[in-house]
């Protein structure tokens, strides 16, 4: 039988992204994660694959903090059933390096247990974002 999460509790994890405290958002983090995050590196270093709770608090703790200032991070539409959770959110923030406002949407699908996230996955726009933070569109155009 699954072990359904409470909608308050991932109104309550989505909370903790918004305060971006580190150690309250990885407290609904289990140990042993399957933490993914897709979009450039390149652009934002803090994408890609974790594993644990530890590289998950340092996500949140040092590497978005050292890109990016986030002044908004909201929830635009969730959805819950049983074990899983997605959410459509928004992200606002300042580019450290050139103080830069950038705004744009992730979408997360959620999977918990025992209260807990056992596995995230995190799509965000990344065309928009990487256009965002490099101030100039991306020529898309095929020669």
């Amino acid at each position: 039988m699954v072990d359904a999460v409470s909608r308050e509790t991932v109104n309550d994890f989505h909370a903790a992204l918004a305060s971006r405290d580190a150690s309250r958002i990885v407290s609904f983090v289990a140990d042993e994660v399957d933490w993914l995050m897709i979009g450039p590196v390149d652009v934002m270093p803090f994408f890609g694959q974790r594993h644990s709770k530890a590289e998950v608090y340092d996500i949140f703790a040092r590497q978005i903090p050292d890109v990016l200032e986030v002044t908004g991070y909201a929830q635009e539409y969730l959805l819950v059933d049983a074990d899983l959770a997605s959410s459509l959110d928004r992200l606002t923030a300042t580019q450290r390096r050139t103080g830069r406002t950038i705004s744009y949407r992730l979408a997360n699908f959620m999977r918990f247990r025992d209260g807990k996230i056992v596995a995230l996955v995190s799509l965000v726009d990344t065309l928009d974002a990487a256009e965002q933070l490099l101030g100039r569109q991306i020529d898309l155009s095929v020669s």
